[in-house]
């Protein structure tokens, strides 16, 4: 479920050549994040949330919506994949770099077969 609050937002600004006034309006999302555990058939535990981010190009501008597997083991390690909503997983270059990708392999082969 998402909740969006605009959060309008005022802000004077003095100069020495006189009054200006800027009105921004911000947009906010509260997500409610749904922690799911996920059980690989190697008997390792991990729990994960889902939430939508936005990627952009180097010139900022906004090329995609995946959606964000933010997963935490046991240990407490951190892991974070990414797949479009058709279902495709989509490597970040610089995400999850110390980590093996038979690792990374197993956890999106159990997330996709959690979902049949």
């Amino acid at each position: 479920m998402v909740h969006g609050y605009i959060l309008a937002m005022w802000v004077n600004w003095f100069s020495n050549n006189g009054f200006a006034m800027y009105y921004c309006v911000m947009e906010m999302e509260q997500i409610n994040t749904e922690k799911r555990q996920l059980m690989l058939e190697d008997g390792s535990q991990y729990f994960y949330t889902i939430k939508p981010v936005e990627i952009a190009n180097v010139l900022g501008a906004a090329v995609a919506v995946l959606n964000e597997y933010f997963i935490t083991n046991s240990k407490g390690e951190n892991y974070k994949l990414y797949k479009t909503n058709e279902g495709n997983w989509y490597d970040v270059p610089d995400s999850n770099k110390e980590v093996a990708k038979g690792v990374l392999l197993k956890m999106k082969l159990g997330i996709d077969n959690e979902k049949k």
